[in-house]
């Protein structure tokens, strides 16, 4: 083999890994949870509670949230899509998902970064069934 055929394959040796390593490591790819083969899951139990409010008022609503998982299984961003509740319920919201651990997804045995969306209605507990939400306390 002459040295030239040997410099090409080394350097298509060299190409290959470098393809891989971006492939296998440096992917820049959140994929929808529909494309991957083991979705994410949280390592805990995700408690959001419903925001203290001013006596009286009720508050109805969807707020929609997408959740960014690395390949490590931390939350790398959240951001929220649609909302149609007060802030505050919104920031709650996000501050619980953006403190979640989660078990990352998976393509073929890969781990993968993944975006996840989450769709959350609010509505006021019932504090009993034998009266409507709005009757006065007795």
């Amino acid at each position: 083999m002459t040295r030239r055929k040997r410099i090409a394959v080394a350097l298509a040796a060299v190409l290959a890994a470098a393809a891989f390593a971006f492939w296998f490591f440096l992917d820049p790819t959140y994929h929808p949870v529909a494309d991957v083969d083991r979705k994410p899951y949280p390592m805990r139990r995700i408690d959001l509670e419903f925001p203290p409010v001013e006596k009286g008022i009720e508050y109805y609503g969807r707020l929609r949230i997408d959740v960014y998982i690395g390949r490590d299984g931390a939350t790398d961003r959240v951001e929220v899509i649609g909302s149609n509740v007060p802030a505050r319920f919104a920031a709650d919201a996000v501050r619980s998902l953006e403190q979640t651990s989660w078990e990352p997804a998976r393509i073929g045995w890969r781990r993968v970064k993944c975006v996840k969306r989450y769709e959350i209605d609010f509505e006021p507990p019932v504090r009993s069934l034998d009266r409507t939400l709005t009757a006065p306390a007795q």
